[in-house]
């Protein structure tokens, strides 16, 4: 084979190869920047849901600690199913767009988190991170409905 004939056929397989990576790419760029306003929806729902596993862990520890002092739990423990319960139907009202229920749920979550708190406070427990949870939620920024909002 001759120089040219050489450069002609790695001219073709360059070309065979390349054309099918850029027509690729281009599609896979178009779909990003598409989706670029959901992905931040996505970022503060994931924000939510990060304080929402973080509530129900501290829930746990309490309800733990307490049950290790002797300390009947069971109000406790239902206000965490609760709490459970609404933070499955807020997630359910965000995908449907009904942010009306959400910020119902969100409020009911709140007043759980305050019973909750108060309930630890009659018996001597203090939690530190729901006792910030309840801070930002009595004393939150006007115009914020709550610290969930954040």
């Amino acid at each position: 084979m001759g120089k040219l004939e050489t450069f002609a056929l790695i001219l073709l397989v360059l070309t065979l190869v390349l054309i099918p990576i850029l027509i690729l790419g281009d599609n896979m760029k178009s779909k990003t920047e598409g989706n670029a306003t959901d992905q931040n929806n996505n970022d503060v729902n994931s924000l939510s849901e990060i304080k929402d596993v973080n509530m129900a862990q501290e829930m746990q520890k309490a309800i733990d600690n307490l049950e290790l002092k002797g300390v009947d739990t069971s109000e406790l423990k239902n206000l965490k199913t609760e709490y459970a319960a609404y933070n499955k139907e807020e997630e359910l009202a965000l995908i449907e767009d009904d942010f009306e229920s959400v910020l119902k749920y969100r409020t009911q979550k709140e007043e759980i988190i305050l019973l909750f708190a108060d309930i630890l406070q009659q018996n001597s427990y203090f939690s530190f991170n729901i006792y910030e949870y309840t801070k930002n939620i009595k004393y939150g920024q006007e115009g914020n409905i709550s610290y969930f909002n954040k």
